[in-house]
């Protein structure tokens, strides 16, 4: 699984010794199984979401779902090992948290709380802007009630992970980069503005890690703040490399 790291998107945060390898994947859709041999070793492993291929978002069957993620899980070596879902990982809505968490258990599952590794403080939430155009809602909210998700987020992170971007940030036509050549029917931006306003304004994690905008995977610093934004997006059809961000004292 050591992968050849000479093609992963690399950076680091910090300068001194280093406390932890993060290596982050979202939206593989189905097609994990692909990218095993491209993992490459580390200490945290996340998923930001999109673990269900498209064509299944809509099944029901959780004690299927739970095998499939169980099963990739079990060939990662890292010592820790997290997911949070998105829009398409029907399976695993409106289950009970404390269910899903018996249920997995090769890989933490974080929906809406924390958890402190290696001395860094991280933070998962699932949830995304419901669009009208799309059939997967599966943690999906009215960009209205999206204000409460993120003030509930605290401060003072070392890794915010969300499935949703924020608002023009690697989410379709991410500031500061090449816009997108194909936009979203609905919308050239699929990230939230609530939570451009929280990772800006309030959060201020050291990174903030997403996926949900397939065509914008890649990592970004933005002018106005000194979070590193991660889209992780893979989409094995078009990206298929994990991204691997080194955390130093």
């Amino acid at each position: 699984m050591a992968g050849n790291k000479s093609a992963f998107k690399h950076e680091k945060i910090g300068s001194g010794k280093l406390k932890a390898r993060v290596v982050i994947v979202s939206d593989t859709h189905g097609c994990h199984n692909k990218l095993l041999p491209s993992i490459p070793d580390g200490d945290i492993f996340i998923h930001a979401g999109d673990f269900i291929y498209y064509d299944d978002h809509s099944t029901k069957d959780f004690k299927g779902a739970c095998l499939q993620v169980d099963e990739f899980f079990s060939k990662l070596t890292h010592k820790r090992k997290f997911i949070v879902f998105g829009n398409h990982d029907q399976p695993f809505c409106d289950i009970a948290s404390d269910v899903i968490r018996d249920s997995l258990k090769n890989v933490e599952c974080l929906l809406d709380e924390m958890v402190e590794v290696d001395g860094l403080r991280i933070y998962g939430s699932p949830w995304t802007v419901r669009r009208e155009s799309s059939s997967a809602t599966s943690f999906t909210k009215q960009r209205e009630d999206m204000k409460d998700v993120w003030e509930k987020v605290p401060r003072d992170l070392d890794i915010l992970v969300t499935h949703s971007p924020p608002y023009a940030l690697l989410d379709g036509e991410p500031e500061g980069t090449t816009p997108c050549k194909i936009k979203c029917r609905d919308h050239p931006h699929l990230g939230c503005p609530h939570l451009r306003k929280a990772i800006l304004e309030d959060i201020k994690a050291k990174m903030h890690v997403f996926g949900h905008n397939h065509r914008s995977n890649g990592l970004y610093r933005y002018s106005k703040c000194k979070t590193l934004f991660c889209n992780a997006a893979i989409d094995m059809r078009m990206y298929g490399l994990p991204i691997v961000v080194d955390f130093h004292e």
